[in-house]
């Protein structure tokens, strides 16, 4: 795909397309400028820190104005500037194809995959209490005592189970020891 200005601006013509539609938007920016008689206050090197040029490190409205329309600086090199899209993923918009993809089997480290274990049964336990909390604001204080209280004795009891002693006296509890 390629736009019409690329008869009057060669170089677009080496851009993927969604880069000419940005330097397209530059060009017409820039011949405001030209026509304003705006100066295009490049930096000492003749470069520019404008946002455009910053965030795509592509030549900018100014440099554009500098260089087409008041010959201040000698024409940019724009295969420099294009070679930063080679092989960038923009091919998927010059064909249409169905490709294959293979899924790869996570393979996750043992403790990356207790911690998953570990947070996802934390977030379970966190939705039952708001569950609970959601609950508890249909009772009335007694009933809403005793539910907390049931709530925060059964947490108790199995957090104790793992927190409630050192890790060593944990890991070689007496009945079942973890670690021989």
């Amino acid at each position: 795909k390629k736009l019409s200005a690329v008869i009057g601006y060669f170089w677009l013509d080496i851009f993927p397309y969604q880069v000419q539609l940005l330097l397209l938007s530059e060009i017409k920016l820039a011949e405001e400028l030209a026509e304003s008689g705006t100066d295009p206050s490049l930096q000492d090197d003749f470069t520019c820190q404008c946002r455009f040029a910053r965030s795509y490190l592509l030549p900018c409205r100014h440099i554009i104005l500098a260089y087409h329309w008041l010959g201040l600086i000698e024409e940019p090199n724009w295969d420099n500037y294009a070679s930063q899209f080679d092989e960038s993923g923009y091919e998927i918009y010059w064909t249409k194809g169905l490709i294959d993809v293979v899924e790869v089997e996570n393979s996750f480290s043992r403790d990356i995959e207790a911690k998953l274990h570990t947070s996802e049964a934390l977030d379970h336990v966190r939705t039952r209490f708001f569950e609970l909390s959601e609950l508890a604001g249909q009772l009335n204080e007694d009933e809403k005592n005793r539910l907390f209280q049931v709530w925060e004795q059964e947490v108790l009891h199995f957090s104790t189970a793992l927190v409630g002693s050192s890790l060593d006296e944990w890991v070689s509890r007496a009945r079942d020891p973890i670690l021989f």
